[in-house]
């Protein structure tokens, strides 16, 4: 019986031990949405007023770390106020040389925000760079990234060129015979291809010259009628929404001849990728008109008004 007995208290005592293996420990909770000055950014050279973390329940002893870049030139313990959840703070120190900032509770603190107030503008971020703030609190511990300056962007700069271009798709418009029976207009005429990335568009102008400007004089398109010699030009197409010039639009309303300075015969106002005007060419001949070969010069011109 005696044997029994003992066996049976060994058996109790070993699940006694076991037991108290197996009895609940705290385990450690993070700090966690660590700010400063109510987020995680600061511009240059900025004053630091607040570090605001939160907690968990029942926290005592806390160490906040900052980095050795803050300028605490003259930071002293009465420039620290601790509140939030840390309704009675005690022990607040401050170390320069350690860079940090520590406080005890009465370790009965909910959890929530516990907010550092610094005043007399003792603590001031650097110019630039990212910088740590580390909180602990026994095992709960925790810490954040606060970018001064812009520090975290990356900013991707490129350039684009200005672009002008001009295409002809002929350079020989043949009128054939003329007549004072009636004018002549080009079957085919000239068409024009511009294309720009100029924000404000482009403008087309042209001018002319002719061979022989006694007897071929150059005139608006509209006055070269039946018996009048000359050469004229006019605009008959534009598109991608180009504006045709009013003196060039062959309507018999302000209708302009040719001279020997450039005049717009077609704009757009914005950019284009492929903005074709057709311009067709006008001869008349006059009874009297000499016979012999005659020509008409036209030079076309693009700017782009970027």
């Amino acid at each position: 019986m005696q044997t029994t007995a003992r066996k049976l208290a060994a058996a109790s005592a070993t699940v006694a031990l076991l037991a108290s293996l197996v009895s609940p420990v705290a385990l450690a909770a993070n700090i966690t949405d660590i700010q400063v000055n109510g987020g995680t950014t600061l511009t240059a050279s900025q004053t630091i007023t607040t570090i605001a973390f939160s907690v968990p329940t029942n926290v005592a002893s806390v160490v906040v770390t900052y980095p050795s870049t803050v300028d605490d030139t003259g930071f002293v313990n009465g420039d620290v106020a601790v509140g939030g959840v840390i309704d009675t703070p005690s022990n607040i120190a401050v170390s320069t040389s350690n860079n940090t900032i520590t406080f005890d509770s009465d370790g009965s603190t909910s959890a929530g925000v516990a907010t550092i107030t610094l005043s007399n503008a003792h603590f001031v971020a650097p110019a630039s760079g990212l910088i740590s703030f580390s909180v602990s609190a026994g095992a709960d511990q925790g810490a954040a990234i606060i970018a001064v300056a812009g520090s975290n962007q990356v900013v991707v700069s490129a350039t684009i060129v200005p672009t002008l271009s001009m295409a002809i798709n002929t350079t020989n418009a043949n009128l054939g015979t003329l007549s004072p029976s009636a004018p002549t207009v080009s079957t085919g005429g000239s068409d024009i291809t511009v294309a720009t990335n100029a924000a404000n568009g482009y403008t087309l102008s042209a001018a002319g010259l002719s061979s022989d400007a006694t007897n071929m004089p150059l005139d608006a398109s509209t006055d070269l009628t039946n018996g009048v010699a000359g050469f004229g030009i006019y605009v008959s197409g534009a598109t991608d929404s180009a504006t045709i010039d009013e003196g060039f639009d062959n309507d018999s309303t302000s209708d302009l001849a040719l001279t020997g300075s450039a005049q717009a015969i077609a704009s757009k106002n914005a950019p284009t990728a492929s903005s074709v005007v057709t311009v067709k060419y006008k001869g008349s001949a006059a009874a009297i008109t000499p016979a012999g070969n005659y020509t008409l010069t036209t030079t076309y011109t693009i700017s782009g008004s970027f």
